[in-house]
């Protein structure tokens, strides 16, 4: 198995199956069993699937891989005008969004993770300003 490129984050989602962040941006899933990349995604990929809220910028797929018991792979992705995605590998074949958090952010977003569990996202923008979001709340 190969990625062509080094790994930033992996998370087993699956008793078979791991999901990857690469240093180039692309979330690849794979089946160790059978020794063979399930899909990968690119940036493009990424900006693709939110285009229907406007984005017409470039994202940056951040190095947080989330996982949820029903073995959901969910990454988090900033677009530069500070707009960040929750976003999710649906069926292994398409990314569908979940969520877009705005309107707090005066640089871009460099560090994230998301809990897909219990409804959590925790970002950071360059700034150093740390946000908490909850699936019931506004921003904190």
């Amino acid at each position: 198995m190969s990625t062509d490129s080094s790994i930033d984050v992996f998370r087993w989602y699956s008793a078979s199956n791991i999901a990857c962040l690469t240093h180039i941006e692309t979330i690849q899933l794979w089946d160790v069993s059978q020794a063979r990349r399930l899909v990968a995604f690119s940036r493009e990929d990424a900006t693709s699937s939110f285009k229907r809220f406007g984005e017409t910028d470039s994202a940056a797929i951040l190095a947080s891989l989330s996982t949820s018991q029903n073995e959901a792979v969910g990454v988090v992705v900033a677009s530069r005008n500070g707009v960040t995605y929750l976003v999710t590998v649906e069926d292994n074949k398409e990314l569908v969004v979940h969520s877009a958090l705005s309107g707090v952010y005066k640089e871009q977003i460099c560090k994230a993770y998301w809990d897909m569990e219990n409804g959590v996202a925790v970002t950071c923008d360059e700034s150093g300003l740390l946000s908490y979001w909850h699936s019931n709340s506004q921003v904190h």
